[in-house]
């Protein structure tokens, strides 16, 4: 590809950047698992030594690979409509904030799944029956096409920071709203679990980008209860 095919996408998909950002987490995430003995040891020694720095990074990992997917394109939207010299600033405004809401619900479940210990994992199944449940409830839908309502920015200076900044704030919220089950699961398997979170932020991405949502609430459910057996079957590591 050339210099200039390289200027032209990167013109045309801004949210690049945060793209690679993502498969970086992800990357990270299937290190831990495919990496053998030393990053095992390596794994363990960070939660043994550290462990409340190393719950939080694995669960701000775990929400850049699963969560920010389903918000790059409202962060390339937003920043096809910014100034271009604003457009790296507007994404990382706004990608900051709307993981700083999820950072905020880690906050406040992480401690609870480190309360239960090793009983947190035999609630899971049921997390993920609730998560199906979710899927038929007005609200849950009508937090996921209320995301897709994100009003345009200033064009510069201190007022166009701070609307991105609360533009994030807003989208985590709405998201947190309709994705929060599939999170709870996610917090309580644990970012080792890889195939249950590839499993449920394909699910979370699907939600937000189909065209009529709510019309995906069957499949979303009937994934989710496939989910809830087999993890009652065979508990994640």
């Amino acid at each position: 590809m050339t210099a200039v095919a390289l200027r032209r996408a990167g013109a045309q998909h801004p949210e690049a950047g945060a793209a690679l950002l993502v498969m970086a987490a992800w990357l990270l995430l299937f290190l831990l698992i495919a990496g053998g003995a030393p990053m095992q040891d390596l794994h363990a020694a960070l939660h043994a030594g550290a462990a409340v720095p190393a719950e939080a990074l694995g669960w701000l990992t775990m929400t850049t690979a699963t969560m920010v997917p389903t918000a790059l394109p409202v962060a390339r939207r937003l920043a096809l409509t910014s100034l271009w010299r604003r457009r790296g600033r507007t994404i990382a405004l706004f990608l900051a904030s709307y993981v700083a809401v999820w950072g905020l619900f880690g906050a406040a479940v992480l401690p609870l799944v480190a309360l239960l210990g090793s009983d947190a994992a035999t609630l899971l199944p049921a997390v993920l029956l609730v998560a199906a449940a979710w899927a038929f409830c007005p609200a849950k839908w009508r937090a996921v096409r209320a995301c897709r309502l994100v009003d345009p920015l200033p064009p510069s200076g201190w007022t166009a920071d701070r609307a991105c900044w609360r533009t994030g704030v807003r989208y985590g919220q709405r998201c947190v709203l309709a994705c929060w089950p599939l999170m709870l699961a996610m917090a309580i398997a644990g970012h080792a679990a890889i195939g249950l979170m590839l499993l449920l932020s394909a699910v979370a991405v699907a939600e937000k980008r189909a065209a009529e949502p709510s019309r995906l609430a069957r499949a979303a459910a009937s994934v989710l209860v496939l989910a809830a057996c087999v993890s009652a079957i065979v508990p994640p590591a």
